[in-house]
């Protein structure tokens, strides 16, 4: 499976692309969930839990447009996102190749994660 729009592998990371609001990036088992099955529908092993960086949106006229991750931008779209409480950020998963070793100090899987049961 192709990763989605707005992910790429980045040295030994998974990096996600996203607009959110602080609601959702609080959910920090459900940002984990999700990042973690993209990475295993792509044969890639999580190594660590998912970390959030967030970016203060660049100040650009309204018609003026940038790329973020595969996604175009526009000042207008970059304004209501502000308005509407949605932040640019990456979430950043280390990772890799599941038909490899572990590498010597990852972290395990938690005991009472739902996938150990």
């Amino acid at each position: 499976m192709p990763l989605p729009d707005g992910c790429h592998l980045e040295g030994n990371e998974l990096v996600f692309y996203e607009l959110a609001n602080e609601e959702t990036l609080a959910n920090e088992e459900g940002l984990y969930e999700h990042t973690c099955f993209v990475a295993c529908t792509n044969a890639l092993r999580p190594l660590g839990g998912t970390t959030v960086k967030r970016f203060d949106y660049p100040e650009i006229e309204l018609t003026e447009a940038l790329d973020w991750g595969g996604r175009l931008l526009t000042g207008e779209a970059i304004a209501l996102y502000r308005e509407q409480g949605y932040l640019m950020c990456q979430l950043r998963l280390p990772v890799a190749p599941m038909g490899g070793p572990v590498p010597e100090g990852a972290p395990e899987r938690p005991a009472d994660h739902p996938a150990t049961s």
